[in-house]
């Protein structure tokens, strides 16, 4: 026997209606699968609505995370970077540089203040410097001088000698020795010959650029082609213009 929910009084088990108030067990079994059937409905509409809010929004909100990273990461990196301006470092745009009281003075001959005011154009003395002369008369004056006279033999379209050029000359500049760079394209005939004369330059094979030191007259050293700073530096030790360092 069981108990009927609605009257209280027994009925048979494999009864499924109540023998005195007309209760049926059906109505219950129904009723649990209508609310089940309700609750799966609405557990799909809810989802299906989470999709589509994902597949509207998400792009934009993925977005809008990614453009956050990545502005916090550039002034990350900016910060990190970017030297103090007030040092030399930065006044001289990374060149090497000397620090002398209140003021920077760059590799490339240009003096600031700490705050990257340009005072001068060029602390050092260029008047030793002979850049593309039209004529070889002073060099011809100046290589009868116990003094050692660095030429450079170039030609105008030659791409090397335009990496070479500033080379020498930043180094002539920090050095202070006597300089002559020729465009041999801008000499007469008769100039260009006697730079170029076989019995002083035994060793020139027209392979531009050629850089020789004369002292008094004499020969003291040649080479062909472009030095960066450690070769050119070797170069003008062992030739005498400049002296060794250790």
């Amino acid at each position: 026997m069981k108990k009927c929910p609605q009257c209280g009084n027994d009925y048979p088990l494999n009864s499924n209606r109540c023998n005195h108030c007309g209760y049926s067990s059906e109505n219950i079994t129904n009723s649990y699968s209508y609310g089940n059937n309700e609750k799966k409905k609405s557990n799909t509409g809810t989802i299906v609505l989470i999709v589509v809010l994902c597949l509207f929004f998400g792009p934009l909100i993925f977005g809008v995370i990614a453009m956050i990273f990545l502005v916090f990461s550039f002034n990350s990196i900016e910060n990190i970077q970017k030297p103090d301006i007030s040092s030399c470092y930065y006044v001289c745009n990374e060149y090497d540089y000397v620090e002398r009281d209140d003021t920077c003075q760059c590799s490339n001959g240009d003096v600031y203040d700490k705050e990257g005011n340009k005072i001068n154009d060029n602390f050092y003395d260029s008047s030793k410097i002979h850049l593309a002369p039209l004529d070889i008369k002073e060099w011809q004056q100046d290589i009868l001088l116990d003094e050692p006279v660095v030429t450079v033999l170039c030609e105008s379209t030659d791409y090397l000698c335009e990496s070479y050029i500033p080379v020498i000359y930043d180094s002539a500049l920090k050095n202070g020795y006597k300089l002559y760079i020729f465009d041999v394209d801008q000499l007469s005939s008769e100039d260009r010959s006697y730079l170029i004369n076989k019995d002083v330059l035994t060793k020139f094979n027209n392979y531009y650029p050629y850089t020789f030191v004369i002292k008094s007259t004499k020969l003291e050293k040649s080479r062909s082609g472009i030095m960066y700073d450690s070769s050119l530096k070797l170069f003008l030790e062992s030739s005498g213009v400049i002296e060794e360092s250790y």
